[in-house]
């Protein structure tokens, strides 16, 4: 279950990710992640239980799913015209 917390979270977050950068723009969008990546992996370190543990995962996934969605278009709008394309290409293959 803790696995697959993540998991869950990721795709419930790739789905709200686009919604809410499209909202609250990008940039914004990625410093809310960072945040919530931050203490969820806190969360995740210091767990005293199986539920604290599950409920941390669950929210890591969610930043994940979100930042997988929003860096990709934030690196695509930053970026010059001709190296737009190496840039997002290069983010995604690694």
């Amino acid at each position: 279950m803790v696995v697959s917390a993540l998991l869950v979270g990721a795709a419930i977050g790739s789905i709200g990710g686009g919604k809410l950068a499209d909202i609250q723009g990008r940039r914004a969008n990625i410093s809310t992640l960072s945040v919530i990546f931050f203490f969820a992996t806190l969360g995740c370190a210091l767990a005293p239980s199986f539920e604290i543990m599950l409920v941390s995962r669950f929210a890591l996934g969610l930043a994940v799913g979100g930042a997988s969605v929003t860096v990709p278009a934030y690196l695509a709008e930053i970026s010059h015209a001709e190296t737009r394309e190496r840039m997002v290409t290069q983010y995604l293959c690694r």
